[in-house]
């Protein structure tokens, strides 16, 4: 456990595995911040009854019935799936999300997956291990089509790297209304109209309960058989065993994952060896400065806060984002 300033200052709990290097972020930043921080779920529990602030990437729900004097929480992560359980019962606190960090990095590595998959990576890959020399031909992103679902920070950073690539960009979104670098916005009533068109599909919803298994196996077998998957939303977006099939089953050309039903993804999940899948272990958006770019937001919110002005990143606890 770190313990920095004075008890002046309202009791900030930061629960995170890095905790003390966030502190220190934090602390840099803020000095006298009132902060105990921890990555022990054990010291999270006793600490949290005098917390009147929580900064967290995920923490036990269950816990919350003790936070007497909570006010506000913080998130590191965008998504703000902790809550789903209990938000009936936080929508009295502020909430508030990391939105925004993830954005760049995401984007490079949807640009890179998409690469990856239209020109037959993971073959080259494997080809590379046999030690076999296999030329084919290539096709040039420029004219494809890429579909984002989802135009927050991160499908609009998306938006904006594909249609400067020369790809056509088209999108859902809940409201339908249109954006920027993208030629069509679909609401999600039209998913079905939306699909046939992408020559990529990029999945970057928060999950709720409208987006909850949204992709299964009716959506696949919209989508063209020369079309690729890229999630980097959350697994449960998607419908697992139905993307399984139709990668199997040649409905889609491929998928390049990032988030996965159960994470750590199980050893003995297909996906691990079908050879149009790219796996990653959920790090799309894991930037080496992630520590520094999240305390940079909370100092700012901290401010803000403090002085009673509308805070960064609020999060509708009813929606999910």
């Amino acid at each position: 456990m770190t313990r920095t300033g004075a008890r002046a200052a309202p009791r900030i709990l930061l629960y995170h595995p890095d905790a003390a290097a966030y502190a220190a972020l934090l602390a840099a930043r803020v000095p006298g911040v009132d902060c105990v921080a921890t990555a022990d779920e054990a010291e999270f529990r006793r600490e949290l009854p005098e917390a009147e602030i929580l900064a967290v990437y995920k923490f036990p729900v269950d816990a919350l019935a003790a936070a007497a004097k909570l006010r506000w929480i913080q998130f590191a992560s965008a998504g703000t799936e902790p809550i789903a359980p209990v938000r009936d019962r936080v929508s009295h606190l502020i909430l508030t999300n990391g939105r925004g960090i993830h954005a760049a990095p995401i984007a490079d590595y949807v640009m890179t997956a998409a690469v990856m998959l239209q020109s037959g990576f993971p073959t080259f890959f494997r080809n590379q291990q046999a030690r076999r020399w296999e030329r084919r031909p290539v096709v040039a992103l420029a004219g494809r089509t890429l579909g984002v679902v989802g135009l927050g920070a991160i499908g609009q950073a998306i938006a904006r790297r594909a249609a400067a690539s020369g790809m056509d960009v088209i999108g859902v979104r809940r409201s339908g209304a249109p954006l920027p670098d993208v030629g069509q916005v679909y609401a999600p009533e039209r998913l079905a109209e939306f699909l046939p068109r992408c020559d990529f599909v990029v999945l970057a919803v928060p999950v709720t309960d409208a987006t909850r298994a949204m992709i299964g196996a009716r959506e696949f077998a919209a989508m063209k058989p020369s079309a690729y998957l890229i999630n980097v939303a959350r697994g449960a977006v998607v419908d697992e065993p139905a993307l399984i099939a139709a990668l199997a089953g040649g409905t889609i050309a491929g998928a390049c994952l990032d988030v996965f039903a159960v994470e750590p993804l199980p050893p003995e999940s297909p996906l691990w060896t079908m050879p149009n899948v790219i796996v990653t272990p959920h790090i799309a958006g894991m930037r080496d400065d992630y520590g520094a770019q999240f305390t940079a937001i909370f100092a700012d919110n901290l401010g803000r806060y403090a002085r009673g002005e509308p805070m960064r990143n609020v999060v509708d606890p009813a929606r999910g984002y």
